[in-house]
């Protein structure tokens, strides 16, 4: 879920990304940061 473990690299957690899946195809769309 991009939650990182404590004492362990990375120092940030992980972005996330707005998506859409059509027609089988994946698109993503904004940046999603977490602080």
């Amino acid at each position: 879920d991009g939650v990182n473990v404590p004492n362990t690299p990375p120092k940030a957690p992980l972005d996330l990304y707005e998506y859409q899946v059509k027609d089988g195809k994946l698109y993503l769309g904004k940046l999603i940061q977490r602080t």
